[in-house]
């Protein structure tokens, strides 16, 4: 049990650096994605409305 400990606390420590990275690379990747989203329909309205019906 006496080697068990220092290696949990050694996996304890590298999982809470990698949680803070992993966290802001997958807010900073879902941000870009989304703002990729929003400028699509943005940019495709503005160049080709569509309209909802038969388009008469």
């Amino acid at each position: 049990m006496h080697l068990v400990t220092p290696a949990m606390r050694g996996l304890r420590t590298l999982f809470e650096l990698g949680s803070d990275r992993f966290w802001f690379a997958a807010a900073v990747i879902l941000g870009l994605f989304l703002a990729s989203w929003v400028g699509n329909l943005a940019v495709g309205s503005l160049i080709a409305p569509h309209y909802d019906g038969l388009g008469f």
